[in-house]
């Protein structure tokens, strides 16, 4: 589970079991580049692993949501 900065401890505790790995950004820190992020995806997608990525709000309207599919479609790797 790759998730951002405005997911809750709530939502989160209800995938107990998946390994959580904090890829979000806030204003004045640095995260990860987004290019990074989108080589997470394809990586653990290749290695079979079930890959969710939560975030707030529309992430085709707050997020970057459209870069992180056009990655996936570009590798090859179905989404939904």
């Amino acid at each position: 589970m790759l998730y951002d900065a405005l997911v809750s401890r709530e939502i989160l505790a209800m995938a107990p079991r998946a390994r959580r790995f904090f890829v979000g950004k806030r204003r004045g820190s640095l995260g990860l580049e987004q290019r990074a992020i989108h080589g997470l995806l394809i990586r653990w997608s290749r290695r079979g692993k079930r890959v969710v990525r939560l975030k707030c709000g529309d992430p085709f309207v707050f997020g970057r949501g459209g870069e992180e599919v056009q990655a996936l479609v570009a590798a090859g790797w179905p989404w939904r």
